[in-house]
């Protein structure tokens, strides 16, 4: 078996945040096996430079783009139109 992901360790992904383009550095990458199908997450952490907390946040690989231009194409692409 082969597993292949868009994006590595240490790669920008860029998403979306409360309506806005967001960017991480990817820290670490997660992939899940099943008998039908394969999830692939990447993970960051985020730390709130009050209380020198920080959190592990991931997303699916797919909401997650390795350029902005890239996520913008696909909210393009998948607009519904009414």
């Amino acid at each position: 078996m082969e597993v292949k992901t868009k994006l590595n360790v240490g790669d920008k992904l860029y998403f979306i945040r409360n309506g806005r383009i967001d960017t991480a550095k990817i820290e670490m990458v997660e992939i899940k096996v099943r008998k039908s199908f394969t999830e692939i997450y990447y993970f960051w952490e985020e730390y709130d430079g009050i209380n020198e907390r920080h959190d592990w946040r991931s997303l699916s690989e797919n909401v997650a783009f390795p350029t902005k231009e890239a996520l913008i194409e696909h909210l393009l692409n998948n607009l519904k139109e009414e």
